[in-house]
């Protein structure tokens, strides 16, 4: 019940009826027993019930009132003589509970519409991506090697962001290259699904460190990142990442033995990328 329920017994009410619809108001109302008393009348506001007894307990009258909703609800249940006082009894309870529903269906419909809450959108997780590279520099093609780890997120549709820090080995016959770089990057999904397919554009520093014998010499350049990847899932929240990607610097490093230039690394490396990504 919406509201609580006052069931005034009217009339002939003596046992065994009395006791036999007390008895039957918990089959009826298994959500809670009404109040139940013996008069006339109730106080203001309250949602009340009169169940009459007239014709020797052969017809049972049952009236609800509901405060808010004019008119009362009326039923009339006859009976003969065969019919228990339990049998009537139940059916009294059992009739004024289909009515209290009624009622509670009608003041329902009188309520106000609620105001719908906005939905929160779903967060996009952050993807974290650890790759093993291999680099080929150009135009020399000396080959070496690398570590990459980058932080992505989905900020619409068709634009990820993300951030990644890496760290390439490169040798050459004259010095050794180690170059730490730091970038930006954006990926444009141009496939979508279990295999995914994306193109990449970044762009951040590079701080190669060329190493000959005991001396080194550290250079900051800008980088340029471009490339293509993609991506198969093997579960719901990750799955394994390839790449192919390009890395331009502003300029080519010289190695020189004396006046002579024995190695140039850069300006360009070329460089497969394969590694796994998760949600974090």
């Amino acid at each position: 019940m919406t509201t609580t329920l006052l069931v005034l017994l009217v009339g002939e009410f003596l046992t065994p009826f009395q006791a036999d619809f007390r008895e039957a108001l918990p089959l009826a109302f298994p959500e809670g027993v009404p109040e139940v008393g013996l008069g006339l009348s109730a106080p203001a506001g309250r949602t009340v019930a009169w169940v009459t007894l007239q014709a020797g307990g052969l017809e049972i009258e049952v009236v609800l009132h509901t405060a808010r909703i004019p008119g009362d609800l009326r039923r009339v249940l006859r009976f003969t003589s065969e019919d228990a006082s339990r049998d009537r009894a139940k059916a009294a309870a059992f009739t004024l509970a289909a009515m209290v529903r009624e009622r509670d269906a009608d003041l329902k419909a009188l309520e106000p519409p609620r105001p719908e809450l906005p939905t929160p959108a779903a967060q996009t997780p952050w993807l974290l991506e650890a790759s093993a590279l291999l680099g080929f520099n150009l135009p020399n093609v000396d080959a070496g090697g690398g570590v990459q780890v980058a932080l992505r997120r989905e900020l619409a549709a068709w634009l990820q962001l993300g951030v990644g820090v890496e760290v390439g080995l490169h040798g050459t016959p004259a010095a050794s290259l180690v170059q730490p770089a730091l970038y930006l990057e954006a990926a444009v999904p141009l496939l979508r699904g279990p295999f995914s397919l994306s193109a990449l554009v970044g762009g951040g520093v590079a701080a190669p460190v060329l190493i000959r014998g005991e001396l080194n010499f550290t250079t900051w350049l800008p980088l340029l990142r471009l490339g293509a990847e993609g991506r198969l899932s093997i579960g719901a929240h990750h799955g394994f990442r390839f790449a192919l990607s390009a890395h331009l610097v502003s300029r080519s490093l010289s190695v020189r033995v004396g006046e002579t230039e024995a190695a140039g690394v850069g300006p360009a490396w070329i460089r497969p990328e394969v590694g796994y990504f998760g949600e974090l």
